[in-house]
This record gives C-alpha cells, structure tokens and sequence, in this order.
C-alpha cells in the first residue's frame, strides 16, 4: 500500500473511533464510582435516559457513606419536558470495603423497586437505611430514550441521620415515625414482599372443617406480618378465625401465592398455605374471633398485629363453626419482612 492509502486508512480508523464516541451506550449498567462526598448533598446532572456509562441514566453509582449511622435518600427529576420515564432502581450495599461491583449481584439489596415512573417535570424517590455497611451503591436501570428535550434527568443523593421523606411516589424500607402508609406496608413495598392466598372455593364443608390455613413453615430468615382476610360464602355462615402452633396432618396443599405488588417477581421465603379438610385439624389453637358472614358479601376480618416468627410453624386459620351448604372461600392478605 503506498503513502497515500495509509493516510485513507488511518483517516478511516480515526473517523470510526470519533464516531464511537458520540454514540450512546445501550449496554448494561457500568458501575461508576462516585468521588469522596464532602457533604450530606450530592447531585448528578443531566443523565441521558436511556444510556449508560458516563454521563448515562442506567448505571451503578456507588460510594461510601458519610457515617456508620445513616439513610441514603435518592430522588430522581425527569427533564424530559413531553414524556413520562418508567425505569427500575435499587439501593444495594456491602460490608467490603474493596469491592467495585455492584453489578456482580455480590451486593445486598436494601430497597428496590422494578416500576418507578418519573413524571414530566416530576421527581420519584428510593430511600433505605444503610447503617453499618462499607459501601452503598445506586442501581438504576431499564430506562429507555423517549421524545423530547433534554431527555435527561437529574440525580440528587442525600445522606441524612434520621430517615427519609416517605409519601407518594416514594419507595422506602425506612419504618419513619410518620408515614403516608403504614411502616410495614412501606417497607414491604421497598423489598417486594407483599402478597395474598386464596384457598379457592370450597364446597359444602362440615362443621369444624378447616377452610385455609397460613402459616410460617420456617424455610427462610423473615417474619410474616398478617394483615386482613377477606370471606366470601353463598349462603349464610359462621366461621372460627384460630391461631395455630402446626400445620395439621394430611391438609391439601393450597394455590400459589399471588403477589399484590404489581410487576414484582419475589416469592414469599417462609410462609405456606394449606386448604379444606384436614385429617387432624392444626393444633394449638387458640379462638380469636367467630365471625357471622353474610350470604354472598364479603366479610373482612383485620388481622394486623398478628406476627408469624420464622421457624416458628406458627400461623391462623379458618374453620367452620357450623356446617354449611354450598360454597365458601377465603384471601389472606401478608407481609414479609
């Protein structure tokens, strides 16, 4: 190749790679260190929606707090003056100093939530309690370009020694001593963990037959907090609303669980349902309410304060207090934690 085709060459390769650098990045999440913050405030500007890397939205933005003792407060602004921005994000932490990857789902998710949407002109936040872990890091991800300009949008960190503002359009694990809903529905929201059993319709059941049973089996580390159940019946009924120390012996085991936080995918750790008859009823238990429900209304009983340990194969069931013809069914509704 003579003179003149290498410069064409080179000026080709030296073209490409300027073109490389002015088109946005749709790759996964980079994770990106933040600077030593100097203050309870840090702020990032102009995020492109849409793109990770520098100066990109979908990243890993991680740092090391400002105290041992601490919530870390994120709020994100949409710039996008025509659209609306969908996208999921999280706050993960670690107790290793040295690590640089948040990304290598080594880190320990503190709050997250796959359905934030940042209205126009509009901010949504994502808060957690970080105390005692080495680093922090902010996940944000699954955002995509839309119309409009500047696509972009504005992070503002903040570290503060009580917790975090919690209302609407907020997603937090904090329990804050005043709350726009109750702390464990809060906290439920930040780590996904709010679900429902239906026992499905029963028919014709016995006098002390057992309609539905939830309990906490112990397979995991969390607490099932109890919040209301619901009785649909056909025809005039009562039923016993029990605690229970077993699950009983040959119990069907019931439907899957249904998870009531729209989008979620996390399945409960501990808790199990079993329905209808049983050989054995489950034991220990201990009458909290007889409850008269009417032919075809639902009948809510509010189960809050009720709390199932882990390991613990404690739980409440529904039983008949008398027989009844035709069909009964029950939803328990729960949180873990």
């Amino acid at each position: 190749m003579d003179k003149k085709g290498e410069n064409a060459v080179r000026k080709l390769f030296l073209l490409l790679a300027m073109l490389c650098l002015f088109i946005p990045s749709i790759a996964s999440a980079t994770d990106i260190p933040l600077p030593t913050i100097g203050g309870p405030i840090y702020k990032l500007n102009s995020l492109v929606w849409g793109n990770s890397g520098p100066q990109g939205f979908n990243n890993n933005f991680y740092f090391v707090p400002l105290a041992q003792n601490e919530y870390v407060c994120v709020y994100v602004y949409n710039q996008n003056p025509s659209n609306s921005h969908t996208f999921s994000a999280s706050i993960a932490v670690t107790g290793d100093p040295t690590s640089t990857t948040p990304s290598a789902n080594t880190w320990q998710s503190a709050a997250s939530s796959n359905t934030l949407t940042a209205g126009i002109g509009l901010a949504v936040t994502i808060s957690a309690s970080i105390s005692g872990v080495s680093q922090a890091s902010i996940n944000l991800s699954a955002s995509v370009t839309q119309a409009g300009s500047p696509d972009t949008a504005n992070i503002v960190i903040s570290q503060t020694v009580a917790p975090c503002f919690s209302g609407n359009s907020t997603v937090s694990s904090n329990s804050a001593t005043v709350n726009a809903v109750p702390p464990i529905q809060a906290i439920s929201d930040g780590l996904s963990q709010a679900y429902a059993y239906s026992s499905g319709n029963i028919t014709n059941p016995l006098s002390g037959q057992m309609i539905h049973l939830v309990i906490n089996s112990g397979l995991g580390q969390l607490t099932a907090y109890l919040d209301r159940v619901v009785i649909v019946a056909s025809a005039a009924a009562t039923v016993n609303i029990l605690v229970t120390t077993n699950i009983g012996t040959t119990c069907i085991t019931g439907p899957s669980v249904i998870n009531i936080k729209a989008s979620s995918t996390t399945s409960p750790q501990n808790t199990a349902t079993r329905i209808g008859a049983c050989g054995v009823n489950p034991a220990g238990a201990t009458l909290l309410f007889a409850v008269p429900v009417q032919a075809t209304i639902p009948t809510t009983i509010d189960l809050r304060g009720i709390i199932l340990p882990p390991g613990s194969n404690g739980g409440v069931d529904v039983v008949m207090a008398a027989a009844l013809t035709g069909t009964i069914s029950d939803t328990f509704f729960f949180y873990e934690k």
